[in-house]
């Protein structure tokens, strides 16, 4: 028996010798922000940043339910000592669920002497930051966690690079792989929620509504956001900022920056602190909390976004946040959140998860009652099958067409469109079915927009409109106006674009001072662009048929962006012809196969009306009257102007193009190639944009045949001078 109890303290000794090393560092980690390799946390320690703002550590938010759940997770600890009631701001997410791993009292967060940081719970491996390696992980006072790895390249890994629900001043996001924001469940489970914000591939910024039941889906309906930015396919990948300020707002290089939240003042940062979180109603709000005051003060939410209640209008629907089966209202509170409730009858499915929805409340009765349920509950059904099929089959149509139309805009009411343009106040112009007028909207962010209003409503318009819905609703080029939505109410039937507040092109062109030549060539090759990209990086060619410097529109950057397409042929398979029934476009810019009789067109129009185009923005004067340049005659002059050397008399008095006649020269050849009669001689418009930008030589010019001049190929109609 002696011999036993010497065996068993000589056994403790042993294990205290062992063990004094490791415990003496954990007894210390509450007063560190550092973790080194070799060393361990267990679930009554944490780090805490220099400051004594963050913590890291393992949190139980809620001890009162359940005080053996823990997260491992970052909050806002302003000096206490725990995360009880505190703000998380991150937590380890499971990769697959991507709901918060769970941990228990036995759990232990080690960085072992091979530099890997693993949460483990005795053999089982919880969590470890995608395999990355590190002998420091350090809490900043930012609040980023990193896991420094000396000789390595600094950082390895960081809490900034992988969001969960939230994000802090400094932190930004972008589509790389893994980054989003997806909401919790309530402010106590952190399992995942339905909603998510992610920066796509595509370069829009899309929030999203999940099924709960697809763990592994982050897009509940892809492709149906209820939020998103509008910058698809711009080229220029945007990015959501968080500043110091408590500002959110996203920006790329190409239209600067965006407020997705109120902006807030500079002096904000000194005086609050601030966090943004995805909460879980869908909503992202701004959290502020006046700094110095760690009792009695609430974070105050200061801004927030979507602002639209109950309903998110999605392009294919209106989608509920609270739910099958449930309803909710909307506080008139700032920033409160949106509360579900179940109508007469029904509960929530889960009682702690109220946004997923509600079921029946009811008791099971005898079996014979059940059958009589039954019986009733069949018959009704077949009755409202039979009286409702013959209705579904027009009502299916005509909302697989709507959706068809709708397919990533906006839809607009009358109503709405009316206030926005104050009454269809300000004109704006007007083109050959239909008057644009100038409006302002507030959603997704304040804008100033243009409605196109169809004065008409036969049939012809009719194909107007729908052309246009399918042709620019689905593109998106710095060089082509883009469409934010339409309306079809009724007899109306509205357009609606980005307000472009650089003019037009003829007001440029055809003014008595002329513009500098690199403006002329720069808006040219652009124009030229986006032609390109209609023709040819569309999934179906879109043939614009009325290029004229009227649809010709300059940005606040004096962009050329290409507008108006009333009257664009959408092709489908048939990718290279279009069989037409009438004349399209605007004389003088008309190709001369529209009036041959030949009953089909090609790219090769838009071609055309560009060269005609190009050669008023040489010679900034106005094409009329079958005439070009008045005393200089017919347009076949100007091959023997060039090549007699005088194309100098087409800029006088601009210093800048006789500076530099070479692309003047170039930009004049080109557009006569543009000017064939026949169109297999013009070129493509990817062969326009090389010669334009110089990167492929201009063909010497043809003879025969040359360029005819405009009075032969206009209809007789129209007269010639």
């Amino acid at each position: 028996m002696e011999s036993l109890k010497s065996f068993v303290f000589s056994l403790a000794s042993i294990l205290l010798i062992v063990l004094g090393q490791p415990l003496q560092f954990i007894s210390t980690a509450a007063q560190t922000n550092q973790l080194t390799a070799g060393s361990s946390i267990i679930p009554t320690q944490y780090l805490t940043s220099s400051s004594g703002l963050f913590a890291f550590g393992f949190c139980n938010v809620d001890p009162s339910i359940n005080p053996q759940k823990l997260i491992l997770a970052i909050w806002f600890d302003f000096g206490a000592s725990n995360c009880s009631n505190k703000t998380v701001v991150w937590f380890a997410r499971d990769p697959t669920s991507k709901s918060a791993v769970i941990a228990t009292n036995r759990s232990v967060l080690i960085l072992d002497d091979s530099t890997r940081l693993s949460l483990v719970d005795g053999q089982a491996t919880l969590w470890s930051p995608s395999q990355q390696f590190g002998s420091t992980l350090m809490l900043l006072d930012s609040g980023n966690l990193q896991l420094i790895a000396a000789g390595r390249g600094g950082v390895s890994w960081e809490s900034f690079h992988h969001p969960t629900h939230a994000l802090l001043p400094g932190q930004n996001m972008t589509n790389s792989s893994g980054i989003y924001l997806l909401s919790t469940n309530t402010d106590m489970d952190f399992s995942a929620g339905r909603f998510t914000l992610i920066v796509q591939d595509d370069d829009n910024i899309v929030m999203y509504m999940r099924d709960p039941n697809q763990i592994s889906s982050l897009a509940g309906n892809a492709g149906d956001p209820y939020w998103n930015s509008q910058t698809w396919h711009s080229g220029q990948v945007p990015t959501i900022v968080f500043d110091d300020s408590g500002n959110l707002f996203y920006n790329d290089s190409l239209n600067g920056y965006k407020n997705l939240t109120t902006k807030r003042p500079p002096s904000s940062a000194q005086s609050y602190y601030h966090y943004a979180a995805l909460d879980p109603d869908g909503t992202v709000r701004v959290y502020a909390h006046q700094k110095n005051i760690t009792d009695g003060i609430a974070w105050e939410v200061v801004s927030m976004f979507p602002a639209d209640g109950c309903s998110r209008m999605t392009k294919y629907s209106i989608q509920s946040i609270c739910g099958p089966n449930a309803y909710c209202k909307v506080s008139s509170s700032k920033g409160q959140r949106i509360n579900c409730e179940c109508p007469y009858g029904y509960v929530f499915l889960d009682e702690q998860h109220e946004y997923r929805g509600c079921g029946p409340n009811y008791v099971p009765g005898p079996l014979r009652s059940i059958r009589l349920y039954i019986i009733i509950g069949v018959l009704a059904i077949s009755f409202v099958t039979s009286v409702t099929y013959t209705l579904w089959q027009g009502y299916a149509s005509k909302k697989a067409k709507r959706m068809r139309l709708s397919a990533g805009l906006r839809t607009f009411t009358q109503r709405e469109l009316k206030r926005a343009t104050k009454g269809f106040k300000v004109l704006l112009g007007e083109g050959g079915f239909g008057k644009v007028y100038k409006g302002e909207v507030s959603y997704p962010q304040p804008a100033n927009i243009a409605v196109k209003k169809l004065i008409k409503s036969d049939e012809h318009s009719e194909r107007d409109f729908e052309n246009e819905v399918q042709s620019i609703g689905q593109i998106h080029h710095k060089n082509l106006v883009r469409m934010i939505g339409y309306c079809k109410e009724g007899a109306h039937r509205m357009l609606v674009f980005e307000y472009m507040q650089g003019g037009t092109l003829a007001d440029f062109v055809f003014q008595s001072e002329r513009p500098p030549w690199s403006f002329l060539a720069e808006a040219a090759i652009g124009i030229a662009k986006g032609l390109e990209y209609l023709h040819e990086g569309c999934k179906s060619q879109i043939i614009h048929c009325d290029i004229k410097p009227d649809n010709i529109l300059f940005d606040d950057k004096h962009t050329a962006r290409i507008t108006d397409f009333g009257i664009a042929k959408l092709l489908g398979d048939q990718k290279t012809q279009h069989t037409i029934t009438t004349v399209a476009g605007t004389v003088p810019y008309v190709a001369p196969e529209w009036f041959g009789g030949v009953g089909k067109v090609d790219s090769k129009v838009d071609v055309y009306s560009f060269g005609v185009v190009l050669l008023e923005m040489i010679c900034c004067k106005k094409v009329t009257g079958g005439q070009m340049l008045n005393q200089q005659g017919a347009l076949t002059d100007l091959v023997n102007m060039i090549e007699s050397g005088r194309a100098e008399l087409l800029v006088q008095g601009e210093s800048e193009a006789l500076a530099d006649m070479e692309s003047v020269e170039r930009f004049m050849r080109v557009a006569i190639w543009c000017l064939q009669k026949d169109p297999s001689t013009r070129p493509r418009i990817s062969k326009v944009v090389q010669m334009l930008e110089g990167t492929m030589e201009v063909n010497p010019l043809p003879e025969p045949p040359r360029p005819p001049s405009f009075s032969a190929i206009l209809p007789p109609s129209s007269g010639s001078a």
